[in-house]
C-alpha cells in the first residue's frame, strides 16, 4: 500500500513539473516575443501578396496584407518599417486610386459627362501629371499585372487624353475592353465622345469591335468592324 502511495504521489508531482514547464517555455515565447515557424511562414505570403499588389498599385490592399504579415511577427523590426514605408505609398496613391475608381464607374455606366468633368477636376489634372511621367498609369484593383484594370494614357503631341478599362496581360492590353475618349474642349464646348469596345492585342484594337462617335447630340459613327493594329 504504502508503494501504491509513493507511487502515485511521484507520478502526480511529475504531472506537476511538466505542466509548470510549459506554462514556463510559453511565458518565455510570449516575453521574447518569438514567432513560430508556421507564423513566419504566413508573414512571408502575406508579404508575397502584398508585393503583388503593389505591381497592380493597389496599394490600399498591399497595405492591409502588409499589417496582416506583421500580425504574425509583431516583433520584426525590418517588417515594422516596410509596414510604415507601404503605408506611406498607399497615403500618397490612394487620391490616384480613387481617380481612377470615379473612372471605372463613369465608363460603366457610359457616362461620358462624368469622365469629363473628371479629368477637368483638379484630380484629374494630377491624375494627368503622374500619368506624363511613364505616359500612362495603370491601376489594377487586385493587384499583379494580369486580369482586369484601368489605364489611363497622355501624350506630349497631343491634348487627347484617353482612358481603357478592361482586361490586361503582362501590363499590356490584352483580351476585351473598352477604349473611351471624352473631351468637352470643342469650338462650342459640346462634348466630344468615342469609344472602342472590343477585342484587343499587342496593346492595340485587334479583331471585332464596336465603335461609337458622338459630338453633342449628333452620332457620327456608330458601327461593327473589324480592326488590325490600332483604330
Amino acid at each position: 500500500m504504502k508503494s501504491d502511495w509513493r507511487r502515485e504521489t511521484m507520478r502526480k508531482y511529475a504531472k506537476f513539473i511538466t505542466a509548470g514547464m510549459t506554462v514556463a517555455m510559453f511565458a518565455m515565447v510570449s516575453l521574447t516575443g518569438c514567432a513560430t515557424e508556421e507564423e513566419k511562414e504566413a508573414a512571408k505570403q502575406y508579404q508575397a501578396e502584398a508585393e503583388n499588389y503593389k505591381k497592380g498599385n493597389s496599394y490600399k490592399k498591399a497595405l492591409e496584407a502588409m499589417e496582416k504579415a506583421l500580425e504574425q511577427t509583431p516583433k520584426d523590426k525590418e517588417l515594422q518599417e516596410a509596414v510604415e514605408k507601404t503605408r506611406e505609398e498607399s497615403e500618397k496613391m490612394q487620391p490616384y486610386n480613387e481617380t481612377m475608381e470615379a473612372a471605372i464607374k463613369a465608363i460603366e455606366a457610359d457616362d461620358a459627362k462624368a469622365l469629363d468633368e473628371l479629368q477637368e477636376s483638379d484630380a484629374g489634372r494630377e491624375l494627368a501629371e503622374l500619368a506624363k511621367e511613364t505616359g500612362s498609369y495603370i491601376y489594377m484593383p487586385e493587384g499583379g499585372t494580369d486580369g482586369k484594370g484601368i489605364g489611363f494614357y497622355t501624350f506630349t503631341d497631343c491634348d487627347c487624353d484617353q482612358w481603357y478599362y478592361g482586361d490586361y496581360s503582362q501590363g499590356k492590353r490584352e483580351g476585351n475592353g473598352i477604349w473611351y475618349y471624352a473631351s468637352s474642349r470643342t469650338e462650342d464646348g459640346s462634348l466630344y465622345k468615342e469609344v472602342y469596345n472590343g477585342a484587343w492585342s499587342g496593346d492595340a484594337p485587334n479583331g471585332e469591335g464596336h465603335q461609337l462617335v458622338v459630338l453633342g447630340d449628333k452620332v457620327d459613327t456608330d458601327q461593327n468592324f473589324q480592326v488590325k493594329n490600332g483604330l
